[in-house]
């Protein structure tokens, strides 16, 4: 065997295992997704399910409006036309001589309607993976349920533009609120597919039918076609683009007294391009088509759309100039509209306006003793301890636990008290070796066996957490090994190795058995090759609830949403706010600025990782999700939790925010 026999016998041996290992490289890629799927239906079943059956929901009917044909009489594709067309090439090898000019001729392509209707079936599958949208599934499964969207009164924005409002916030209240249900879940994503739509199977269309004869014709040195011949349809992808941008400003975020006009503009330019469009198609019927008149035409069309700018531009003009002068009348109307929204957006009309005077009482000093006495009840309410000052002292109290560290401090109620308790978070000690860490951060540093330090807020003084908190062993936290790690142990186990020797019991987890512990975890297979383990996962509450429920805002310029720990007296519960920001960018008058709810609350075990819902809101979405969840969610807030619960600051601090620029009436 000659040496270029050898070098290419070893290529394609190199070849060969190279492709072996990346189809193997893949089967375990796809085989560890499997069950990690698998593990999450199996342990939180139907909750894991809903947002992915949200997202299909949405994304069948929204593929279904961006991507399906309904053409049947020529029954077009562009993809099947492109593939064949590259097909043919290939097999011509490159060479002109055999390549027919009929190929680039995508007009007289045509699918049978058995493949065509199939082809359709199979762009929709394959499209709502990349137009999985769960919150419009949610809402178009809620209004299967019976959920009202209000979408029938949404034809009430195409004469918002054309109506100059009072001055008056009530006009928004009846016109614009009731519509904000469907244009924040609805709306949005319709307007997007349907402009891939326009862009796809009009734009892309009908250029590959302009472009490809010129192409043919230049290819072959035949004559190619005159400009005339693709004016009208030039001209009537015009008009459609810009009808589309004329749909666009009914559902932009701020209408003023210029928004009629430009609507007016882009209609009057639709219909010149429509007229003309249909001028030029008799004249090319009636083949009147010569170089001079291509120009004149040119220039007459130019000229129509020049001149709808320059009168839609003069009226903006001169509308701006009087409105600088007659500010109120002209701008007051619109702008009591915007205020009237965000303060609907924000719920402000929720918040209460208390009066209070501020001034300082003289006391003499004789009296002073007698004013404490009379207000010792009052004073004694007074929290001296801020959240520095307890975080200091707190942070001594955990001493040379080397496993646990700070997480963070939060204030909490009980019996009419306040305290300052710092839930920690769990982490791998300095001192494991690196090729201890793998078993350490699994099956040994599981839990923070006392996860709650407390101080008095009034008077500063260390409190025993035993006294509120009767479960204080963290499995499921925020930070550190909970969210980075899983942990695990043998079923069956006779001795644990995890912090303490504590035995878990709870309620958490999963069990695998082999050959699926194997797949989930590789060295399973040497550790633990014939053991069934029990497997703690989505330890963080946050990445727990991001998985279940999609829906909700986990973090807030930057930070994560605020936690704090609660306890019905026997179980100790983190409770972490639902709340709600939707794009209202389609909403009138909205600002751009979005919509925001505190939907409820969840309360998630610290041991055993159970997840209650609490709905407390009365908005749409709230109403909306109780519909869709209903076996899981409940409205009544239980009586030893009330006293513990507290508006979360995050949305506190934004509602203050839009209070400050929409509090005017």
């Amino acid at each position: 065997m000659s040496d270029v026999e050898k070098s290419f016998q070893i290529r394609r041996l190199y070849w060969l295992l190279l492709i072996v290992l990346v189809i193997v490289i893949f089967v375990v890629f796809l085989s560890r997704e499997a069950v990690i799927f698998w593990l999450n239906l199996s342990e939180f079943g139907d909750l894991f399910i809903k947002p992915i059956y949200f997202g299909l929901l949405g994304g069948v009917v929204l593929a279904t409006l961006a991507l399906f044909r309904v053409d049947f009489k020529n029954r077009r594709s562009i993809a099947w036309w492109s593939i064949r067309l590259i097909i043919r090439f290939i097999r011509s090898g490159g060479i002109m001589e055999n390549v027919s000019p009929l190929w680039f001729d995508f007009r007289s392509f045509k699918l049978s309607p058995l493949k065509f209707l199939v082809w359709q079936v199979t762009k929709v599958l394959v499209g709502m993976v990349f137009f999985t949208n769960v919150l419009f599934g949610m809402a178009v499964d809620a209004a299967i349920l019976g959920w009202k969207s209000g979408v029938e009164m949404l034809p009430r924005i195409f004469s918002l533009p054309f109506i100059t409002p009072p001055m008056d916030a009530a006009y928004a209240r009846a016109n614009v609120l009731p519509l904000i249900p469907s244009l924040t879940l609805l709306t949005t994503p319709l307007l997007n597919v349907l402009w891939v739509r326009l862009i796809l199977l009009v734009g892309i269309t009908q250029s590959i039918l302009i472009i490809m004869p010129v192409v043919a014709a230049y290819i072959w040195g035949l004559e190619i076609p005159k400009l005339g011949r693709f004016i009208p349809t030039i001209q009537a992808l015009g008009a459609v683009f810009l009808s589309w941008y004329m749909f666009g400003t009914f559902f932009t975020s701020f209408i003023d007294y210029n928004t009629r006009y430009w609507i007016l503009g882009l209609g009057a330019a639709v219909s010149c391009l429509v007229i003309f469009a249909l001028l030029d198609k008799r004249k090319i019927g009636g083949r009147v088509v010569i170089p001079s008149f291509q120009r004149r035409q040119i220039y007459i069309r130019l000229g129509a759309l020049l001149l709808i700018t320059l009168v839609v531009g003069s009226v903006t003009a001169i509308n701006n100039g009087i409105a600088d002068v007659r500010k109120l009348e002209m701008l007051g109307p619109y702008n009591a509209q915007l205020i009237s929204v965000n303060r609907h957006l924000a719920e402000l009309d929720k918040v209460q306006e208390v009066p209070y005077e501020f001034g300082l009482t003289s006391i003499p000093p004789d009296q002073i003793d007698d004013y404490i006495t009379q207000y010792k009840k009052l004073l004694d309410k007074v929290r001296l301890w801020d959240h520095t000052g307890s975080f200091d002292k707190l942070r001594p109290e955990i001493g040379l636990i080397p496993y646990v560290d700070f997480s963070e401090a939060d204030i909490l109620r009980f019996n009419g008290s306040l305290y300052w308790s710092s839930s920690m978070d769990l982490i791998l000690p300095a001192t494991v070796r690196p090729e201890d860490r793998w078993y350490a951060t699994h099956f040994v540093y599981t839990h923070v066996p006392s996860g709650f330090l407390m101080l008095d807020g009034h008077e500063g003084r260390i409190v025993d957490a035993a006294e509120f908190f009767q479960q204080r062993s963290i499995y499921y936290g925020e930070g550190g090994l909970f969210g980075e790690t899983w942990v695990a142990y043998p079923v069956g186990r006779t001795v644990s190795d995890e912090v303490g020797e504590h035995f878990y019991d709870g309620r958490g987890g999963i069990g695998i058995s082999p050959p699926l512990s194997w797949l989930f975890e590789p060295n399973f297979l040497l550790s633990y090759p014939t053991t069934n383990m029990h497997v703690l996962r989505y330890r963080d509450v946050y990445d727990r609830m991001r998985l279940l429920f999609p829906y909700f805002t986990y973090e807030f310029v930057g930070g994560r949403v605020d936690t704090w720990p609660v306890t019905d007296g026997e179980n100790t519960f983190w409770v972490m706010p639902l709340i709600l920001f939707l794009d209202a960018g389609n909403v009138p008058w909205s600002g751009g600025l979005p919509l925001a709810r505190l939907v409820g609350y969840a309360l998630i075990d610290v041991y055993h990782g159970d997840i209650q819902l609490i709905i407390t809101g009365d908005d749409y979405f709230s109403e909306l999700f109780t519909k869709v969840y209903s076996e899981y969610v409940s409205t009544e807030v239980p009586e030893w939790l009330k006293p513990q619960l507290r508006y979360p600051e995050e949305l506190f601090e934004w509602r203050i925010a839009m209070y400050n620029f929409f509090h005017v009436t």
